[in-house]
């Protein structure tokens, strides 16, 4: 059984663009850190910028590690409709998933986090996370 409060599961939820995402992200991750919102959302733009976070056709990982989180956290976000131009290289985004890893994390948590990425690499899993039809469902899923 995975730990729950790893993950924190946002089902059909509506940005308009990449920087309402990660502003939103931003927020969320400055309430429980020392980060502020701008340095969230400029970590996760200078990572975009330093390789391809997109791992499969409608699929984002933009991801950081951080000694200023006080918690790992694996924020997936389905998204209710697409975000058709993510920046100039991505389009026709569905489903956005945060690995936001804290610095000097237990080797436990690395490795809950390493074999959900895992499933990550199945390109069946990713079929089911985006077509899922209900939060309960989508939320097993993850947490199986």
């Amino acid at each position: 059984m995975k730990n729950k409060s790893l993950f924190n599961i946002l089902f059909h939820r509506k940005f308009d663009s990449r920087s309402d995402m990660y502003h939103f992200i931003g927020e969320r991750v400055s309430h429980h850190s020392t980060l502020l919102t701008s340095e969230v959302v400029d970590t996760l733009l200078q990572r975009e910028q330093a390789g391809n976070i997109q791992i499969a056709e409608h699929v984002l990982l933009p991801h950081f590690e951080s000694s200023k989180l006080k918690e790992s956290q694996i924020v997936v976000v389905h998204l209710h409709e697409a975000i058709s131009k993510w920046n100039q290289h991505v389009s026709d985004i569905k489903l956005v998933i945060f690995i936001l890893l804290k610095r000097d994390e237990t080797l436990d948590t690395k490795k809950e986090i390493t074999n959900f990425m895992r499933n990550l690499a199945d390109q069946d899993y990713i079929e089911k996370l985006l077509h899922a039809d209900s939060e309960e469902s989508f939320t097993q899923m993850i947490i199986q």
